[in-house]
């Protein structure tokens, strides 16, 4: 009997290593979590356009946890909820971004755009997220800053010099509420596994938060357990350890 009824993944460095694949050792125990019962999701920041090939490679049938908790679907082809962000904001972003010379990327229903060149900026309406990057940190520093007025957003991000912005109260913590409440369970039943500040709440609420060895140091320090990192197989660590009670 498996110690945890869902295991919840990030892809980029936690499942995928730094070529972006997922190795052998890692598909292998993940099909043994399914075997056992496990409900196997992605937790991601990406949405559904760069995360299909993931999905149909470790041949996942069930729910999707994608844009933080802004694209949450039951099953391939079946969505559960989508949450679009305000207008208003993300034009106010966008000008801020272009001052800031700062590079965007949005995603929609139907694509991801990026804008690296700030005077080719148009504000995109009608978005799941938007993401904000610039080489300085200090520069995503202040316009975290400047966000932080916005009553309609959620701020976090997946590394020092960027910004990931969704709907107010969208996180991943909450679209993988939404998947329990399909299944049946509740955090108790969760391992979340993941590397970055997009991954805080969910880390924070599962019933075992678990950081990979490479993950922001904010996260480890909320994670329940510290596995090996993304380029040393440390979702199928975690998944032998903490699901099979397997110690090497």
């Amino acid at each position: 009997m498996p110690n945890y009824k869902l295991l919840a993944l990030d892809l980029d460095r936690t499942l995928l290593n730094k070529e972006k694949e997922i190795s052998a050792e890692n598909k292998y125990w993940i099909e043994k979590a399914k075997q056992a019962g496990v409900h196997v999701i992605f937790s991601t920041g990406r949405g559904i356009q760069r995360t299909e090939h993931f999905r149909k490679e470790l041949q996942l049938e069930g729910p999707q946890v994608l844009l933080n908790g802004a694209d949450v679907w039951e099953a391939p082809g079946k969505l559960l909820r989508r949450t679009y962000m305000d207008d208003a904001a993300i034009t106010y972003m966008y000008e801020r971004a272009a001052q800031s010379k700062a590079k965007i990327w949005s995603y929609d229903v139907e694509s991801i755009t990026h804008y690296r060149n700030p005077k080719e900026m148009k504000p995109k309406l009608g978005l799941l997220k938007l993401g904000i990057s610039h080489k300085e940190p200090e520069v995503i520093d202040e316009l975290r800053d400047d966000f932080n007025h916005l009553e309609t957003i959620t701020i976090t991000d997946s590394r020092e010099t960027n910004l990931e912005i969704s709907a107010k109260n969208v996180t991943k913590a909450s679209g993988v509420r939404l998947v329990l409440e399909k299944l049946a369970l509740d955090f108790a039943d969760v391992m979340a596994v993941g590397d970055s500040n997009n991954d805080f709440y969910l880390v924070q609420e599962a019933g075992l938060g678990v950081a990979v060895g490479n993950a922001a140091t904010t996260l480890k320090e909320v994670a329940d357990e510290v596995t090996e990192t993304h380029d040393n197989n440390g979702v199928a660590q975690a998944i032998k350890r903490y699901i099979f009670s397997i110690d090497d």
